[in-house]
C-alpha cells in the first residue's frame, strides 16, 4: 500500500450534501429577492439556480513506529469543506426547482405568466431557449444490422473517433452479400476510407499480410476447432479472392479502386 492516500467524496461520504438555491435577483439596495420568469425576460436575465456542494477529504497515513522499528502505525484524518460554490445553472420553467412550480393558474396569471404555459424550456439573458432532442448513432461502437437492404443479408459498421480531435474520423463497413436465385453470393466485403468500392475479405486480409486462406481462417475465427460451424460462410470469400493470392497483388487490386491514386 502507499504510505499516503487521499479520499475525495463529492456531496460527502454519501453524496446528498449537495444544496440547491433559489433564482435570486439583486435589487439596486443590493437586497436579494427571489427572480421570476417573467422578470428575468423583461430585463434579460437568466432564470437561474445556485448549486453549493460539500467536500469530505480522508487522510490515511502510514508513519514509521516510535520504538525504531520497520513497523508502520496507520493515523486517519478527515476535514470538510462546506459549501463549496459549483456555479449557476438555467432553471427549466414549471421544474421541481422553479418557483412557478405548484402554483394556481390565477397567481400564475398576476406574475404575468400565461397560465396554459407548460414550461419545459429556459430563460437564457431574456430569451427563451429549448433543447431540442438528437438521436445519433455512438462513436467507437459497432452497429450489426440485419437484412439492411436487398443486397445485403447482415452489415456492420464501427464510426472510429480518436481521443486527438485533429486525426480524422474513419468509419469501418462490413457487408455480406445476399444470396439470390441466379447466383450463391454470401461473400463478404469491406468498406475502407478511399477506396471507391467494397474490397472482398480475403483480399483485404492478403494486403494486411495473411496470405493463406487456413491464416486469414484462423484470423477470422479465433479457434477453428471451437467453431467449425462457420466455415461453410467463409467459404464464398475464397472464391472472391479469384487470382489475388499474394500481398502484392492485393495491393495492386486495391490501388486500382483507390480514389485519386
Amino acid at each position: 500500500e502507499y504510505r499516503y492516500q487521499a479520499r475525495l467524496f463529492i456531496g460527502g461520504k454519501d453524496g446528498t450534501n449537495i444544496y440547491y438555491g433559489k433564482p435570486i435577483i439583486y435589487d439596486k439596495d443590493q437586497e436579494n429577492k427571489f427572480m421570476y420568469p417573467n422578470e428575468a425576460r423583461l430585463k434579460n436575465l437568466t432564470y437561474s439556480f445556485t448549486i453549493h456542494y460539500d467536500v469530505t477529504i480522508e487522510f490515511t497515513l502510514y508513519l514509521p513506529m516510535d520504538d525504531g522499528s520497520d513497523k508502520y502505525k496507520r493515523v486517519e484524518h478527515s476535514i470538510t469543506l462546506d459549501k463549496l460554490y459549483l456555479g449557476r445553472f438555467p432553471i427549466m420553467l414549471r421544474s421541481q426547482l422553479c418557483i412557478l412550480n405548484g402554483m394556481a393558474p390565477d397567481i400564475r396569471r398576476n406574475m404575468g405568466e400565461d397560465p396554459s404555459d407548460q414550461g419545459g424550456y429556459f430563460i437564457i439573458d431574456g430569451k427563451e431557449k429549448v433543447i431540442i432532442s438528437q438521436e445519433k448513432f455512438a462513436d467507437n461502437m459497432l452497429y450489426i444490422q440485419k437484412d439492411p437492404n436487398d443486397l445485403v443479408s447482415y452489415s456492420a459498421k464501427i464510426r472510429s473517433v480518436s481521443e486527438d480531435a485533429s486525426k480524422p474520423v474513419r468509419t469501418l463497413a462490413i457487408r455480406m452479400i445476399k444470396e439470390t436465385p441466379s447466383a450463391s453470393n454470401g461473400q463478404i466485403v469491406i468498406s475502407i476510407p478511399n477506396v471507391r468500392k467494397p474490397v472482398p475479405l480475403f483480399i483485404l486480409m492478403r494486403a494486411l499480410g495473411v496470405i493463406s486462406d487456413k491464416e486469414i481462417i484462423e484470423y477470422c475465427l479465433l479457434d477453428i476447432d471451437k467453431y467449425p460451424h462457420y466455415l461453410p460462410t467463409l467459404r464464398p470469400c475464397v472464391h472472391d479472392a479469384g487470382v489475388v493470392f499474394t500481398q502484392t497483388a492485393a495491393l495492386k487490386f486495391i490501388a486500382t479502386l483507390t480514389r485519386e491514386r
